[in-house]
């Protein structure tokens, strides 16, 4: 009787205690391979980009790409854990957009499929090896109907260098005529400190897509210092300012379309991210950052809208940042018509932060009209913030017409009550008539 009970009870203990060894799934061996990656951005013909992956607990024992559009090549290089995807020059004669299949398979699971998407745009590519063309596409740049031309990457890289050479373009006119596609890491801004761009340039509704960032200027953006009319630009990026300085008594400007500026700006828009440079000095200096402008003077801005997410530098006991939707810092500027739905950070340090223009400055006639905010302001909690505002953060001039803000100004520190947090900080020379609130101040 015992033995018979004993044989019976021997299986289900058997069973128990292997049931037992994956308790939790903690020793579960999957089944199948995991390949993480992400998909690329949009390429143009003559592009390459590298897609780091990784894979799950299970090592196949290949990975390759079957079945590849026309006009595209895909390399699993396995040492470095890349997909490199290349679009080939001769794309716009036959190339196809499409899916590449790439089969992960051998080893100790079932074979599995993934699906890499492509696309390629007919765009001109600016890349940090673009060589410089030795003349524009066309006009002769004395008018606005005779503007010089821009329609290939040479041709901007050219104006980049005359610019940088101290060819400054002083009343001449440009005209951009396609697509572009800016990658670049160590990009050089149209106009710098020291040679400012100063013509007229035209947009034309064109787009600029890509990456653009700089550890070595001061002023930052599409065009780094300009003084002249800016019209009509789109720019979808990401723009990075990578300086990191102790130098004193300076201004690092990063905006979307322009660092620092004078002049007027107008039908200008801008989605992505733009980043300020950081200070940190022994004596003031100043990281300003804007959705279209990080600083400008003696300006009119107009018709400008900005999306995505502004943030601000990094600034040190004795440096400043200030971060605008909009603009970062104006002085004798008016602006009209412009919209932020970026989220806007504050920067690291002493800083201001508003949806529209961080630091509304002093002059003659300085006034906003008409400009609206619906991008929440934030202040992280390594800013030291001084004063936070849907519209404004430090006001000094008049604001008009129906400005009006709809997000939430949230500060992990106290903040300064002020018309109904529209201003940060009214100054006595300043004016807020007209204005309507609707968002709030929450503590973060």
């Amino acid at each position: 009787m015992k033995r018979s009970l004993y044989i019976k009870i021997l299986p289900v203990f058997a069973a128990l205690l292997l049931s037992g060894c994956n308790k939790g799934g903690e020793d579960t061996i999957p089944s199948e391979y995991e390949l993480t990656f992400g998909q690329p951005e949009f390429f143009c013909p003559g592009e390459t980009q590298d897609i780091p992956y990784s894979l799950g607990p299970l090592s196949p024992d290949k990975i390759v790409a079957e079945v590849v559009p026309q006009g595209w090549s895909v390399e699993i290089l396995s040492g470095s854990n890349t997909i490199r995807v290349v679009c080939s020059d001769e794309y716009p004669q036959g190339g196809k957009d499409g899916d590449a299949k790439i089969v992960v398979s051998g080893g100790r699971a079932a074979e599995k499929t993934y699906w890499i998407t492509l696309d390629c745009l007919p765009v001109q590519w600016y890349h940090d090896d673009v060589v410089a063309a030795s003349a524009f596409g066309g006009g002769d740049g004395t008018s606005a109907d005779n503007a010089y031309e821009i329609s290939e990457a040479g041709e901007l890289r050219k104006l980049i260098d005359d610019v940088k050479a101290g060819n400054t373009y002083s009343n001449q006119y440009f005209k951009l005529t396609e697509d572009f596609k800016i990658t670049s890491t160590k990009w050089l801004p149209i106009g710098t400190v020291d040679n400012p761009f100063m013509g007229a340039f035209d947009g034309n509704g064109k787009i600029r897509y890509g990456r653009i960032h700089s550890d070595e200027q001061k002023a930052l953006g599409v065009f780094g210092a300009a003084k002249g009319s800016l019209s009509n630009i789109t720019v979808e990026a990401n723009v990075i300012n990578g300086l990191k300085t102790k130098e004193k008594n300076v201004n690092i400007d990063t905006g979307g379309i322009v660092g620092s500026f004078s002049g007027v700006i107008s039908g200008c828009k801008f989605t992505g991210t733009v980043s300020g440079g950081g200070i940190d000095a022994a004596e003031p200096s100043w990281s300003n950052t804007g959705g279209i402008v990080g600083r400008c003077s003696d300006s009119e801005i107009s018709g400008c809208e900005v999306g995505g997410t502004v943030t601000g530098g990094s600034a040190g006991e004795y440096d400043f940042t200030c971060t605008g939707g909009v603009v970062g810092v104006t002085s004798n500027t008016n602006l009209l018509d412009c919209l932020n739905k970026a989220v806007v950070n504050a920067g690291a340090g002493n800083s201001a932060v508003g949806g529209i223009v961080s630091v509304f400055g002093e002059g003659a006639a300085v006034s906003l009209h008409k400009c609206a905010n619906s991008g929440e302001i934030r202040n992280p909690k390594s800013a030291r913030l001084i004063n936070a505002g849907g519209v404004v953060g430090e006001c000094y001039g008049a604001i008009y017409s129906c400005c009006t803000n709809s997000a939430k100004v949230l500060g992990n520190k106290p903040i300064k009550e002020n018309d109904f947090w529209r201003v940060g900080l009214l100054f006595s020379n300043g004016t807020t008539p007209e204005c309507e609130e609707h968002g709030g101040l929450e503590e973060a």
